[in-house]
C-alpha cells in the first residue's frame, strides 16, 4: 500500500510541474463527461422520467398504428371504443387546438388552450388542486360554457386570489364559469394550454383526436389492443377508403406516444454524447502517451 501511495503522489507531483498538461487533461475529460451527463439529464427527463399522473403505466393511446406509433383518431372512432373489455375509462383530447381570445382577467389576449372530453382528465386520474373537473352536462355540444384553469395562468391572471372558482373568464366573447384549477405539477409533452375547455360531440370526421385509455387493473394491453383494432376495423369498413381498410389499429404506452417525435433526436443526441465522450477518452490517452515519452528516461532509470 505504501508503494502505490509514493507511486501516487510521485505522479502528482511530476503532473503539478507541468501545469499546463494537466489543464489540458482535465479539460478535455470534463468535456466528455459533461457533454454524456448533459445530454442524460436531458434524457432522464423527457423518455425515463415518469408522466405526472396516478399509475402512468396503465395509461395506452389508442387508434391506428403508424410504424408502432398510435396516431390520431375520429369522433367516430373514438366512440367505438367505449366500452371495451379490460379498460377502466377513455379520454379524448384535440391533437392541434388553436389558441382562443380571453377576457376578464387583466387584457385581452390569445392564449393556447385544450379542448378534451370530461373523460381526459378523469383517466389521466389528475386531482384538481381547487374546484372539479368537467361534469357531463357541461360535456355536451350546446352545455353551459366552463373552463378549467392551469395554477400557471390563475397565478398570472388571478394573482394571490384563490377564490377564482365560480368566477368567470370570457372566452371568444362568451362567458365561462371557472369550474377547476389544474395541479401545479399538471404536465403532458406536447399537450400543453393555459386552461382546458371542454370538448363536448366533435362534429367533424377528422383524425385530429387522441385518444387515450387507462387499463383496468389485471388487463393486458394485448387484448384490449386486439380488440381496438376489431372495433376500429369495423368502423372504417363503411368508409369508401382503401387506405383506412388496410390500416392496423392498436395501442401504445402513453409515454411513449407523447415522446415518439422527439425520440429521433434523443437518439441522436445520445449517440453524438457517445461519440463526443469516444473523442475525449482517445485525445487523453493521446496526451498521456505524449507524456510517458516524455519522461521515457525517467522511467527506465526507475
Amino acid at each position: 500500500m505504501n508503494i502505490w501511495l509514493a507511486e501516487i503522489w510521485r505522479a502528482w507531483r511530476a503532473s503539478l510541474r507541468k501545469p499546463g498538461f494537466l489543464l489540458l487533461a482535465a479539460g478535455v475529460l470534463a468535456l466528455g463527461i459533461g457533454a454524456s451527463v448533459a445530454v442524460f439529464v436531458l434524457i432522464q427527463q423527457t423518455l425515463l422520467k415518469p408522466l405526472p399522473v396516478a399509475s402512468p403505466q396503465r395509461l395506452v393511446a389508442v387508434g391506428p398504428l403508424d410504424g408502432g406509433v398510435v396516431s390520431a383518431v375520429s369522433p367516430d372512432m373514438y366512440q367505438a371504443l367505449a366500452g371495451m373489455h379490460g379498460v377502466a375509462s377513455l379520454g379524448l383530447v384535440e391533437g392541434f387546438s388553436p389558441p382562443v381570445n380571453i377576457a376578464g382577467a387583466g387584457q385581452p389576449q390569445l392564449i393556447p388552450a385544450l379542448h378534451a372530453d370530461r373523460g381526459f382528465l378523469a383517466t389521466l386520474g389528475v386531482h384538481m388542486a381547487a374546484g372539479r373537473n368537467f361534469s357531463a352536462v357541461e360535456d355536451t355540444l350546446h352545455g353551459p360554457p366552463a373552463v378549467i384553469l392551469t395554477e400557471a395562468f390563475r397565478q398570472r391572471h388571478f394573482g394571490a386570489r384563490r377564490d377564482v372558482i365560480g368566477k368567470e373568464l370570457k372566452v371568444e366573447g362568451v362567458a365561462h364559469a371557472i369550474v377547476g384549477v389544474l395541479p401545479s405539477d399538471f404536465e403532458l409533452p406536447g399537450v400543453t394550454g393555459d386552461i382546458v375547455l371542454p370538448l363536448g360531440r366533435p362534429q367533424d370526421d377528422g383524425t385530429n383526436y387522441l385518444a387515450i385509455a387507462r387499463l383496468a387493473d389485471g388487463a393486458a394491453a394485448a387484448s384490449v389492443a386486439a380488440e381496438a383494432n376489431a372495433r376500429l376495423h369495423a368502423v372504417v369498413a363503411a368508409w369508401d377508403n382503401a387506405f383506412w381498410r388496410n390500416r392496423r389499429f392498436g395501442t401504445q404506452g402513453l409515454a411513449a406516444n407523447l415522446h415518439a417525435d422527439a425520440t429521433p433526436a434523443l437518439r441522436m443526441f445520445i449517440a453524438s454524447a457517445l461519440l463526443l465522450l469516444l473523442i475525449a477518452w482517445v485525445n487523453l490517452a493521446n496526451l498521456m502517451l505524449v507524456r510517458a515519452l516524455s519522461v521515457r528516461h525517467e522511467l527506465a532509470v526507475r
